[in-house]
């Protein structure tokens, strides 16, 4: 059966260089959540890790200037507000696995 769906041949250095970046991003992710996870707690992990909607919605706007509603603006900021007061309430508080937890959750 004829399928819906044509294949776009990769022709330009720009289109492989677009495709490679989704698996850059996955390793990034995962490597530097497990390199973390060798300087805070699991849930310390987790809550950075939380903030993945935040770093989201930076990026539509930085790469697609996609502007998020009030609502979702607030929402965005108290989610942010609550990490930090839990981050810096934690015992297990240690800057460079906040600091590599961070880049996993932009890689993702």
């Amino acid at each position: 059966p004829a399928s819906f769906y044509t294949r776009t041949k990769i022709t330009r250095t720009s289109m492989w260089l677009k495709i490679m970046l989704i698996p850059l991003g996955f390793v990034i992710n995962i490597g530097m959540s497990n390199l973390s996870l060798s300087f805070t707690t699991l849930a310390l992990n987790q809550l950075v890790r939380s903030l993945s909607p935040v770093v989201i919605a930076v990026t539509s706007f930085l790469v697609e200037n996609k502007m998020q509603s009030n609502g979702k603006f607030f929402t965005l900021c108290f989610l942010m507000i609550g990490v930090l007061l839990g981050v810096s309430a934690s015992d297990d508080f240690d800057p460079l696995g906040i600091t590599v937890c961070m880049i996993s959750v932009i890689g993702q």
